[in-house]
């Protein structure tokens, strides 16, 4: 099996858009994945890394559930993981560059729920769709937060890996999480 130098990836695995991106003799834009999280519920570091990998992920498994359900048409593309069939509804040019440029991810900080639905009100007015280029994580309360009415908790919101300037008119003004 031939294997990608770049990262040890077998070759197989490698997004082929990848490839055809690299070979472009124009500037690539900047891709990113950028995730807001409310720092004013003071959760631990193992929770705040959960929650960070669940709002990491969710973009990336947004259509398998639609697929395995039987609808293969969802979704703009399907990717092959050693063996299984996943969709998402990521960009496959993006997802492709986001690869490339290493699957960087920028964790950002607001202060309380109200925040949160500040932020996903600007997303929203940048004509962005929950559930397709942000998710909203809410956790199930079983460990260490305490729930709200709902029963659960909204810790954070996950924008799915896009171009640096569509994402910075909602999240730019945002300081790191420290």
């Amino acid at each position: 099996m031939a294997v990608c130098a770049e990262r040890g990836v077998p070759t197989h695995e490698r997004l082929p858009q990848a490839d055809a991106l690299a070979r472009k003799d124009e500037p690539r834009p900047q891709v990113r994945q950028y995730i807001v999280v409310d720092r004013s519920l003071g959760m631990s570091a193992g929770k705040l890394a959960a929650q960070v990998a669940h709002a990491s992920v969710a973009p990336l498994l947004a259509g398998t559930q639609r697929y395995v359900e039987g609808d293969p048409a969802t979704g703009p593309i399907a990717l092959e993981w050693g063996g299984s069939l996943a969709r998402t509804a990521v960009d496959a040019g993006v997802l492709a560059e986001w690869v490339r440029q290493g699957e960087a991810k920028i964790v950002l900080a607001v202060d309380g729920e109200r925040a949160l639905a500040a932020l996903v009100s600007r997303a929203e007015g940048r004509g962005l769709m929950e559930g397709l280029d942000f998710f909203c994580i809410r956790d199930a309360c079983h460990t260490e937060l305490m729930p709200d009415e709902t029963g659960s908790r909204w810790t954070c919101v996950g924008f799915a890996p896009m171009e640096v300037e569509a994402i910075s008119p909602v999240t730019g003004q945002l300081p790191l999480y420290r």
